[in-house]
């Protein structure tokens, strides 16, 4: 990220459920550890079967993930993906794709790592993220 980032780009890193409740100044520090991405409709931000280093936090805009042609989820803003594969460092299992013009924060696998180490409510936050797709994903299957 640059040296100074924009103000409206850090409210937007600390209105995410990541990183709510942290002080503007531990922002200033969750931005240093990553980069901001922008994404245009239609652009494939993941595909299926590649390998993932990188954790993505939607900022602005909204995305769809896929898988063999299905649509799961959409997401948007304050919402994240790649965690799995960051998480795991196994290939990503999905197919995600800006729907909307999208800006997102992101952290490397590495940098993902100090975050958690700087900031241990984070990994919990995923938990909970993880455990509600999962409950969302058994009901749809029924």
């Amino acid at each position: 990220m640059e040296a100074d980032p924009p103000g409206d780009f850090v409210d937007a890193l600390g209105s995410t459920a990541l990183f709510t409740g942290l002080r503007r100044k531990d922002l200033l520090t969750v931005v240093k550890l990553g980069k901001e991405l922008s994404f245009r409709p239609g652009e494939k931000i993941v595909e299926a079967g590649e390998g993932g280093i990188v954790l993505f936090i939607i900022l602005k805009g909204k995305v769809q993930m896929r898988r063999e042609g299905r649509v799961l989820s959409e997401l948007g803003r304050g919402d994240f993906f790649g965690e799995m594969a960051v998480l795991e460092g196994e290939p990503r299992p999905t197919d995600v794709t800006a729907i909307e013009p999208t800006r997102c924060f992101a952290p490397s696998r590495w940098s993902f790592e100090a975050l958690v180490r700087l900031f241990p409510d984070v990994p919990m936050v995923i938990d909970t993220e993880l455990a509600r797709r999962l409950r969302d994903a058994e009901v749809a299957s029924i």
